[in-house]
């Protein structure tokens, strides 16, 4: 979606409810509105969902990492975006930030056993 908008990013259209994502305040897409765009995880640049899942796999659960996101600007009246950065605390899986990529090629990485 944020390749579609030519923000750059990948948007976050989910959440885990009460996962470490929601917990640090990243707004998935809601009502009509945007979500957060991550552009980087700890200054490695996001352009695309194989990129988030990439930089994630050199992260630990457990790991603290720095996402510089996008926000939809607060005056819903424009377009605008503001920067944000937030730190986050991995949670036990990959995924704590669920991303919905808009083809089926984007996977997050599977759990070994």
């Amino acid at each position: 979606m944020a390749q579609q908008l030519q923000t750059g990013g990948v948007m976050v259209m989910q959440v885990v409810p009460a996962g470490p994502a929601e917990i640090a305040g990243i707004k998935p897409m809601r009502a009509g509105r945007f979500g957060d765009i991550v552009m980087a995880i700890d200054g490695g640049r996001v352009a695309t969902v194989d990129d988030l899942f990439k930089l994630l796999d050199t992260k630990q659960p457990g790991d603290e990492v720095r996402l510089s996101i996008q926000r939809v600007s607060k005056d819903s009246t424009i377009d605008a975006y503001e920067d944000v950065e937030i730190k986050l605390k991995l949670g036990t899986t990959a995924t704590a930030v669920n991303v919905t990529a808009d083809d089926d090629s984007a996977q997050p990485p599977q759990e070994s056993e």
